[in-house]
């Protein structure tokens, strides 16, 4: 998924996605994405 996600920020193009965010596999390209310019949202479900 972050191929699919790089060769977006990589066009300019906005998106988003679901992942479960477990390790630390996006904790960087977050920090990049918002030097970046890009708005990020996280949003946590938490299930019973």
């Amino acid at each position: 998924m972050l191929k699919e996600i790089e060769a977006k920020v990589t066009a300019g193009y906005s998106f988003a996605f679901e992942a479960a965010l477990s390790g630390k596999p996006y904790a960087q390209h977050i920090t990049d994405w918002k030097k970046l310019g890009y708005h990020i949202t996280l949003r946590s479900l938490h299930e019973p």
